[in-house]
């Protein structure tokens, strides 16, 4: 054990992160690899794993952001074998990502906090960070429960078309895995060292899974009308406990972490997967948001990099909106901009954490977030519709959403009226075109005034 606890090298730490990056990059290609073999079908890997558009997504995305991540983690890290750990949360995250049954996905989800735990906690402290294991194996519990308690269900599509809803109690299942999971701590509360700021990012992702769980019963049934309905209440709850956080962290001036956004990312997931048995649309804003998040994770230790990230969700927030107002929750679609907008404007306004010093993941993942900020179109249709077919089982088609390539998305009723639309690709052009003619005028009026200075000068 005295081994065990001695922190790493620099050189070491240095081989340690390049080898770990490696690993999950590795299995982040071996999945995109299956993109052309799947070809949108779904695959049974023996009776714990089934390989589908919905699992490859987000396993793909939960191991590139791991990937970007892990770099500074480990060469931060005060355990020896962070490297190892992380490596180990990659293939726990891709047991959840691919779990056939609910079982599988409690034994990966458990062993992915039990990870995370690990290689944020030195051993030796043992007798301090018993609340810590409980926060990091509860969510797994609460599965294995839900997973027991509803006769230990697969997540396949169901054989006949149409299958019995999820009872309203399995629902709240699921949406208290993704409250604990966003509101548990890995440290004890007693324990503030300066390796908590260094460690926020794989708490974060952790939170962001957490309403994949839903994704993936959707995938077997619709849900119980009172469940749909709570699952929205508790969503809009989240998101509001965000704010509240947010606001607290900022007046008091406090050092934020991770948590006030996260819990906003998470609530506004919890009501798009609520409203998604009535409209589509409501799954595809979800998913964005879940997926879309992820590069926040990397960049919120950059102000003004982070801004990209945020602007990057406002997609998936015009999704959910418009899911809300077609289902009959007008006051979901009206606090929901609102609440985004102040959690969104108190993280950037907030106090800063000290920067890791590793700009390239953040100006790849500020690339990425304009990108999907400017051409959401490609983003529904390269990555959303594929991932809620894949929901079949509570989900429809997503046939509402129009693309139009030169302007953005558009939402059809079913008599072809056009009631809503996102310019997005318009606005990113004249937004680079402002800024394209901005920047020619500060450099002509910075000639103009070297050339006058001169000038006098020589009189």
């Amino acid at each position: 054990m005295t081994g065990f606890n001695r922190t790493n090298p620099p050189t070491a730490g240095r081989h340690n992160a390049t080898w770990t990056s490696a690993f999950l990059l590795l299995l982040a290609l071996l999945q995109l690899a299956l993109v052309p073999v799947l070809n949108g079908r779904d695959v049974e890997l023996a009776p714990l794993f089934r390989v589908d558009s919905l699992g490859l997504l987000f396993g793909t995305a939960w191991t590139l952001t791991l990937a970007t991540i892990s770099i500074p983690l480990v060469r931060q890290s005060e355990v020896r074998m962070s490297g190892l750990f992380l490596g180990l949360i990659g293939v726990d995250l891709l047991v959840c990502a691919y779990a056939h049954n609910m079982v599988v996905l409690a034994v990966g989800w458990g062993m992915a906090g039990v990870g995370i735990w690990a290689s944020q906690n030195v051993p030796g402290t043992c007798s301090k960070t018993n609340w810590a294991i409980f926060n990091a194996v509860g969510p797994a519990v609460i599965i294995a429960i839900l997973a027991v308690a509803t006769g230990f269900p697969i997540f396949a599509p169901p054989a006949g078309g149409v299958a019995e809803p999820w009872p309203a109690v399995a629902v709240m299942g699921g949406a208290l895995v993704g409250a604990f999971t966003v509101s548990g701590g890995f440290r004890d509360g007693r324990e503030r060292d300066k390796n908590e700021g260094a460690n926020a990012p794989l708490t974060a992702l952790y939170a962001l899974i957490a309403p994949y769980i839903l994704a993936k019963m959707l995938v077997t049934a619709p849900w119980h009308p009172v469940g749909a309905w709570l699952l929205v209440l508790f969503g809009m709850l989240t998101l509001l406990i965000g704010g509240y956080q947010a606001y607290v962290a900022y007046v008091s001036q406090e050092q934020q972490g991770h948590r006030p956004f996260s819990y906003a990312l998470v609530g506004m997931a919890l009501v798009g997967f609520g409203i998604a048995a009535n409209s589509p649309l409501g799954a595809a804003g979800a998913t964005w948001v879940m997926l879309v998040g992820l590069p926040w994770i990397v960049a919120r230790w950059w102000r003004w990099a982070e801004i990209a990230t945020l602007v990057a969700v406002v997609p998936g927030l015009w999704m959910l909106s418009q899911a809300a107002l077609d289902t009959g929750y007008g006051v979901v679609a009206a606090l929901l901009l609102p609440a985004y907008v102040l959690v969104a404007a108190l993280t950037f306004f907030r106090r800063y954490e000290t920067s890791l010093g590793w700009r390239w993941p953040v100006t790849l993942a500020v690339v990425l977030s304009l990108l999907a900020a400017a051409l959401p179109q490609v983003v529904v249709e390269a990555m959303l519709k594929p991932a809620v077919r894949t929901m079949a089982g509570g989900v429809g088609a997503l046939t509402t959403v129009g693309i139009e390539w030169g302007v953005g998305m558009l939402v059809r009723t079913a008599q072809g009226t056009v009631p809503a639309a996102l310019p997005a690709t318009g606005m990113g052009l004249a937004v680079f075109l402002a800024a394209v003619v901005l920047y020619w005028l500060k450099q002509l009026a910075g000639r103009a005034t070297r050339q006058t200075g001169g000038d006098t000068q020589a009189e």
